[in-house]
């Protein structure tokens, strides 16, 4: 298991690097306000398609995970059939929609670009849907490895070829906008031919239930509902920022929040190996197995992502003006502010997971909406005040609460699985206390690097630690398990 989270996170990161030169070099080449016009652009598109999307693309990847681990791959198959068929349909009408709409929202923003970057990219929501069906199916069963280099690393390699090439070529940032509708386009074909080759290696077992249907539409509008929350805390403040601060404000705003959210794609890792294994101990009626699932994924988070804040955080000055330049320099704040957020953010994924798995959707939809609600109330609140910095802190803010209030009606709802606590917590406040010293301190340029590696390694290998203990307990619950059925 270890070797698969590792080969995972390598990719995700080879993704992630992708995507940060991607948006450091448009950045750079098309100034705050197209790059603004770009990020908006991405963020309605994306958002509607998680509407358009029902839900279904998560639901199913943990009713698929659960049929296997009862052996009924039939359902695997079913389900798998029943979401292609639902998302062709609403991808095919979202994509009329927002042709259609794309006037209306671009006035509504104040501005031109937005309305004609929507009709540039509604044509390729079919294959931002057709890839987000593959990676359900391939979280489902398991090839998780496969999920991750498809979605994240080849996808954003693609972006990067493609998006870079068109700017050099037409220097038209809807240019840009259709390469990445084609790179979407490229990495949705591979994903789906890996998907219909691991569907079709199942083994015929089981008979499809039609009880599995009525759970997993039931499921999906509470999964809509938690998709559309997390992106309003994660992408919602552009939306405000463009209507208030205007193309240049979100801008420099998006080239913080890549600075800061550097470990995203690492997020995806941990949540997708926490999807499958909690939905499939849940399947297995393993509570042990679950509660060190979830512990391990909370360690790799932490791992993956301590290392990369306490040097975002220490040397964010150094980086905005390396990357990015004068022009972004506003948003050195901001990117403290948000690499805090993204510990909580990343640390949160496995037990968002946990509810999953646990059929607690609509708990944690209720959850999702209220946190969603609370960051967006803060934003409006402070970015008129204060500005960038305002709406940073109220976004970091969010991700916090939300975090804190998984962990709370955790500890209320599943006593028999024994509540999540806060694990890491001396890590995280370790990692931020250290990277605002290691940045008010009056060191030499030299001994600040070498300090920021020293404590970046020493977080990581205290985290990896962790994670090599508890796997080796979860081989010995296992390995017990076998051993009581053998028995019995």
């Amino acid at each position: 298991m270890l070797k698969a989270y590792s080969i995972s996170a390598v990719a995700a990161g080879i993704g992630a690097f992708a995507s940060i030169a991607t948006n450091i070099l448009l950045a750079r080449l098309m100034g705050p306000s197209a790059f603004g016009v770009l990020g908006l652009t991405l963020t309605i598109t994306l958002f509607a398609l998680i509407i358009g999307c029902l839900g279904l693309n998560e639901a199913g990847a943990r009713y698929i995970a659960r049929a296997m681990g009862e052996g009924a791959h039939s359902d695997c198959r079913a389900i798998s059939l029943i979401v292609f068929i639902v998302l062709a349909i609403s991808s095919l009408l979202l994509t009329f929609a927002m042709l259609g709409l794309a006037h209306y929202v671009g006035n509504w923003m104040a501005s031109d670009g937005v309305a004609s970057g929507l009709r540039h990219l509604a044509p390729f929501i079919p294959a931002i849907a057709g890839l987000q069906w593959a990676a359900m199916v391939l979280k489902g069963v398991g090839w998780n490895v496969r999920q991750v280099i498809f979605e994240n690393c080849t996808l954003q390699i693609l972006i990067f070829a493609f998006a870079i090439l068109a700017w050099y070529l037409t220097a038209d940032p809807f240019s840009v906008l259709v390469a990445y509708g084609i790179a979407y386009l490229a990495s949705a074909i591979v994903s789906a031919f890996a998907a219909v080759w691991a569907l079709k290696s199942l083994p015929n077992q089981g008979i499809a239930c039609k009880e599995v249907w009525r759970e997993l539409f039931s499921q999906g509008l509470p999964v809509t509902l938690i998709g559309i929350s997390n992106r309003i805390q994660r992408r919602g403040d552009a939306i405000i920022i463009g209507a208030v601060l205007g193309d240049t404000g979100v801008g420099v705003y998006r080239a913080a929040y890549t600075l800061a959210s550097a470990t995203r794609p690492l997020r995806k890792v941990t949540s997708t190996f926490a999807i499958h294994h909690l939905a499939r101990s849940y399947g297995m009626r393993r509570a042990d197995l679950m509660r060190s699932h979830y512990d391990i994924g909370v360690r790799v988070s932490l791992a993956l992502t301590l290392p990369v804040a306490f040097i975002t955080i220490g040397f964010a000055e150094e980086l905005i003006l390396l990357l990015y330049g004068e022009q972004y320099k506003e948003g050195v704040l901001v990117v403290r502010i948000l690499a805090l957020g993204q510990i909580a953010l990343v640390a949160g994924g496995p037990a968002q997971a946990l509810f999953g798995a646990l059929k607690a959707n609509w708990l944690r939809m209720r959850i999702s909406l209220t946190c969603a609600a609370l960051t967006v109330m803060l934003q409006v609140l402070l970015v008129n005040t204060f500005g960038l910095p305002g709406i940073a802190f109220a976004t970091a803010s969010g991700f916090a609460i939300l975090l804190l209030s998984f962990i709370w009606f955790a500890r209320d709802r599943f006593d028999n699985f024994g509540a999540p606590p806060l694990r890491g917590v001396h890590s995280a406040v370790t990692c931020a206390l250290g990277a605002f010293l290691l940045d008010a301190l009056p060191l030499s340029g030299a001994l600040s690097i070498v300090l920021g590696a020293v404590g970046a390694t020493v977080l990581f290998v205290f985290e990896i630690k962790a994670v090599k203990n508890l796997a080796t307990r979860i081989q010995q619950q296992a390995s017990d398990g076998n051993l009581a059925s053998q028995t019995q």
